[in-house]
């Protein structure tokens, strides 16, 4: 558990240096006015900042570090530094608690233990911990959650301990704005017409094989669709379609030399039987079939590129390799039933136009 605190204490070290020339001239106003979220360094992190807070040089061992300079309503100091390798099972809060303040007096930080508890952070329980520190004569306060990334990160609000009840709120608020890019969500919403599933969000449709069900469970990251079939060889056949930049390529041979290259690096254990182009339908595409062994499971991907805007498409579909032949059919039915139209725009509220005179 010791290891749980350790990015926490070097996460505050610093925070009572002087503010270097660049943040001292900062133009409050400007920076009030730029409500954009910023990338928390070299994570997949975003985040808007507080008011007048600006990203300044990470220091040694932090990956994110931002300040905002002392004015009439005080500075604040925002890091973000790693962490555990995973969180804790449950939580338990004593026992973080207990380890973070010994890990404190380890590193030679005069801390005290205010408050801690569990809020909700990308919808998931998330730790927090807020305490006192007294540091090169500065009396601050500092709130510190655990994001549950992966892996986890601590990111920390420093404040004068005098300006603390003003500055509270905007750490929620900021807290609020938090993303990760790499965080599963849910896909768009598919509606069924007819015997096909529907997206309209991205203008794609198709049919499932017979018997399998949308999964509308949190998916990766740019996923559209996704679906699940029955066991079959021992494992449960998949379809997962993600939105790819409209731009892929389409040719089979260059598709083929990029998942050669790529495939040793990313999935070592892939291996590329064939790819080349085809058609499914009108729309002009390239299939790749690959099969993937690793800890006794051997499965199949049947893969597609699937052009589209402003999205292409890349549908695959996985199932043991062992399977029935039935299921590699199914499969490729479905894949020819794919149909790429314009995404139907959000509909804004109907309005009644006004009566004249």
């Amino acid at each position: 558990m010791r290891a749980l605190a350790l990015g926490l204490s070097l996460s505050i070290s610093g925070i009572a240096q002087e503010p270097p020339a660049e943040a001292r001239s900062v133009d409050a106003s400007a920076a009030d006015a730029a409500s954009a979220a910023v990338k928390l360094g070299p994570t997949s992190l975003t985040m808007v900042l507080p008011p007048g807070c600006k990203p300044e040089t990470t220091p040694e061992g932090m990956l994110f570090h931002a300040v905002r300079a002392p004015d009439e309503e005080s500075g604040l100091v925002i890091n973000l530094a790693g962490g555990p390798t995973q969180l804790p099972k449950g939580l338990p809060r004593e026992s973080i608690r207990k380890d973070i303040v010994a890990a404190m007096k380890d590193a030679g930080v005069k801390y005290e233990f205010v408050e801690d508890g569990v809020r909700k952070v990308f919808e998931t329980d998330a730790y927090w911990i807020s305490g006192k520190i007294e540091e090169a004569g500065l009396s601050m306060r500092n709130l510190q959650v655990l994001v549950p990334c992966d892996p986890p990160m601590w990111l920390s609000f420093v404040t004068p301990i005098e300006t603390w009840a003003k500055w509270a709120p905007t750490f929620d608020a900021a807290l609020l704005t938090l993303e990760d890019a790499l965080r599963k969500r849910p896909p768009p919403p598919a509606r069924k017409v007819g015997v096909r599933w529907q997206v309209d969000t991205h203008g794609f449709s198709l049919e499932l094989p017979s018997g399998w069900q949308i999964d509308s469970g949190p998916a990766a990251p740019g996923t559209v669709l996704a679906a699940t079939g029955t066991a079959d060889g021992g494992s449960v056949p998949n379809l997962n379609v993600r939105a790819a930049d409209p731009q892929a390529k389409l040719d089979g041979a260059a598709v083929s030399k990029q998942l050669k290259e790529a495939l040793p690096k990313a999935l070592p254990n892939c291996k590329v039987e064939e790819v080349g182009s085809a058609r499914l339908g009108n729309l002009a595409c390239v299939r790749a079939k690959l099969s993937y062994g690793s800890g006794g499971s051997d499965l199949r991907l049947f893969q597609y590129v699937v052009p589209g805007e402003p999205h292409s498409f890349v549908v695959t579909y996985t199932f043991a390799k062992r399977a029935a032949p039935a299921v590699a059919r199914a499969i490729e039915l479905s894949a020819a039933t794919i149909k790429v139209a314009a995404p139907v725009p959000t509909k804004e509220p109907a309005t009644k136009p006004a009566k004249k005179g």
